[in-house]
């Protein structure tokens, strides 16, 4: 498969296949895995005086087997169905148009667990269906999604098993795979603002250590410009040139969580600690509003829970400081995903729920703040999010917010659908 630079005009075809509904499931079906949408939309009062979820812009599902909501509020939205699929990221321009990116995934090594082959997946939302958009005849699996305008998106990724660096582009008629040099090791994450202006975080190895890189695209070419060792980035999340925020973990034994500013001049590192008892922490997570609103979530180990595991980290940044949220009953958790919304407000997805760990299985959960305190919902058993994304809304229209994962309760079910997800939150 032929390579370009970003000015090049090689690519792939938008390819104009229709999403296809969610058929009917048979019992039986209820550990398959694939990517999933749901939809938040305002809930409505039944006649019996209980309330009832109702999808908007999609006909309610009704299938058996696999649950047709994942909490209460948000429900699954058809998607198309590739086989062995997961979506990893999401990201919307508007409520009639967002990417979400992942990839079709096999699984081997040692454990059986390890992703030894896969090719990308490319989904777009226009506002009345999700379709395909591509799925180049290429090796990788893609982990992040960033679009600043109709005909200028970025997604990154890594080519398994090597975790070879993988960066596609979207110039309005199709996605291209970009050359990038040497210097470019490690592509996780994707931060983009206007004027080809593209912000990529990610870890590379070096002698089984870890080290963090960002590199930056200024529309000509591609620089290096932060290497920090015996650091893992994961996320990265930029408001203007001026103001860019990357999150991770830093040392190997006991980590920190870690957080690096770019003001335009230079980086400044925040390290956070785990809470009292409790001797690591770490970030998954970041998103940035405004220069004054930004959120992050990972993890930290509890040892206060028994037996010792491991527990929501939620931190809020001001324009001043960061501080720690406040989770309510969080149980076993960590946060994988994070969208801004509006002021003081945010959704955050999270997995490995305390309930469902003690059936055996990964659970996953839904959060939001109420009151002063975050609120997790759990998800049905099996359901996986890792990441979420709000749509800017204009004054007086509707606010959509998507979460995208994969649905499955372990690896041997890691065969069959991906399903989108998306939720719808009325103002």
């Amino acid at each position: 498969m032929e390579e370009q630079t970003p000015s090049g005009k090689l690519g792939w075809e938008l390819m104009r296949q229709p999403a296809r509904s969610i058929g009917v499931f048979a019992a039986a079906a209820v550990l398959v895995v694939g990517a999933f949408l749901i939809v938040y939309d305002r809930v409505r009062a039944d006649p019996d005086g209980g309330v009832t979820a109702q999808a908007a812009g999609t006909t309610a599902l009704r299938e058996t087997g696999l649950a047709r909501t994942c909490t209460s509020t948000w429900l699954r939205v058809p998607s198309p169905e590739i086989r062995q699929g997961s979506l990893e990221s999401v990201d919307a321009l508007t409520s009639s148009y967002a990417w979400a990116v992942g990839g079709v995934v096999h699984l081997g090594g040692d454990t059986g667990g390890e992703v030894v082959s896969g090719s990308p997946v490319v989904l777009h939302w226009n506002g009345r269906q999700w379709s395909v958009a591509a799925r180049p005849r290429m090796r990788g699996v893609l982990t992040d999604v960033a679009a600043t305008s109709r005909v200028d998106a970025w997604a990154v990724g890594y080519v398994p098993p090597s975790s070879a660096p993988l960066v596609l582009r979207w110039a309005g008629r199709r996605w291209s795979r970009l050359r990038v040099p040497t210097s470019v090791q490690a592509t996780k994450a994707v931060a983009a603002l206007p004027a080809g202006d593209v912000w990529i975080a990610g870890t590379t190895y070096v002698s089984f250590s870890p080290v963090g890189q960002v590199s930056h695209w200024d529309g000509r070419r591609w620089t290096r410009v932060l290497t920090r060792r015996d650091a893992v980035f994961e996320d990265i999340a930029a408001t203007s040139e001026h103001d860019i925020w990357v999150v991770g973990s830093t040392g190997a034994d006991m980590p920190k969580a870690l957080l690096l500013h770019w003001d335009g001049s230079r980086w400044t590192p925040f390290l956070r600690g785990p809470s009292p008892g409790n001797d690591s922490a770490w970030l998954l997570s970041v998103d940035a509003r405004e220069t004054a609103d930004v959120w992050a979530g990972g993890g930290e180990h509890a040892e206060e829970l028994s037996p010792p595991a491991i527990a929501p980290f939620l931190l809020h940044w001001d324009g001043e400081r960061w501080s720690r949220a406040n989770l309510l009953d969080p149980g076993e958790t960590e946060l994988d995903g994070i969208a801004a919304i509006s002021a003081g407000e945010a959704f955050a997805v999270s997995s490995n729920s305390w309930s469902y760990y003690e059936q055996g299985g990964s659970g996953y959960a839904v959060w939001r703040p109420s009151g002063g305190r975050w609120h997790g919902r759990d998800l049905p058993y099996g359901w996986e999010l890792y990441d979420i994304g709000a749509a800017p809304a204009r004054p007086g229209a509707k606010r959509v917010v998507w979460a995208v994962g994969q649905v499955g309760s372990g690896i041997e079910d890691y065969a069959t659908r991906t399903l989108p997800l998306i939720c719808q939150l009325r103002r």
